[in-house]
C-alpha cells in the first residue's frame, strides 16, 4: 500500500428545535401562500397547493441536506477519491487519476464562465477563502469540483498536480 492522506468533514450538528422552528416557519408561509390563493377557484388553488407544498418540501430537504451531508477526501498514491454522504444510503463516489486532473485552483480564482452545481460542492462551510476548485475530465468532458482542503490534504493534491 502507498501513501494514503485523508480528510473528513462533518458539518456542526443542528439541533432538533432548530429544524422544528424552520419546518413551522416553512408550514406557516405554505399556510399564508393557500389563504391567498384561494381568491383564484378550486382548480387554481389546487394546482397552487400541490406546487407550494412540493417546493416547501424541497425547501425542508435543502435545509436537512446540508446539514447531514459528510465528505470523505482521500489521496492514495496517484488517486484523488471525493465522496459526499448522506446517511447510509446515498454516497456519491469520485474517483479522479492523476492523469485526469487539469488544474486546482482557488475558488476565488477560477474563471467562472460556467458554473458550478451546487451538487458539485463537497464543502461544509460558507467560507469561500478556503474553497479550491478541481477541474479533470470525466468521460471525454472536463467536470468541476469545489472541495475544502485543509493545509496537508491541499499540500497532496498540489503535489499530485505536477
Amino acid at each position: 500500500m502507498g501513501n494514503l492522506i485523508r480528510q473528513s468533514l462533518k458539518p456542526n450538528k443542528i439541533s432538533s428545535i432548530k429544524l422544528i422552528i424552520m419546518s413551522v416557519c416553512i408550514l406557516i408561509v405554505m399556510k399564508f401562500l393557500l389563504n391567498i390563493t384561494i381568491q383564484f377557484g378550486a382548480v387554481i388553488s389546487s394546482i397552487l397547493a400541490v406546487l407550494s407544498i412540493a417546493i416547501g418540501s424541497l425547501f425542508c430537504f435543502i435545509l436537512i441536506y446540508k446539514n447531514l451531508s459528510t465528505f470523505e477526501y482521500k489521496l492514495i498514491d496517484n488517486e484523488l477519491i471525493l465522496e459526499r454522504a448522506l446517511g447510509k444510503a446515498n454516497h456519491v463516489v469520485y474517483t479522479i487519476k492523476k492523469d485526469q486532473l487539469l488544474e486546482i485552483v482557488p475558488y476565488h480564482d477560477y474563471h467562472q464562465d460556467r458554473k458550478i452545481a451546487r451538487l458539485n460542492h463537497l464543502v461544509i462551510n460558507n467560507d469561500k477563502s478556503k474553497w479550491y476548485v478541481i477541474s479533470f475530465m470525466n468521460k471525454y468532458k472536463k467536470s468541476q469540483l469545489v472541495i475544502e482542503p485543509d493545509e496537508h490534504f491541499l499540500s497532496g493534491i498540489l503535489a499530485l498536480n505536477h
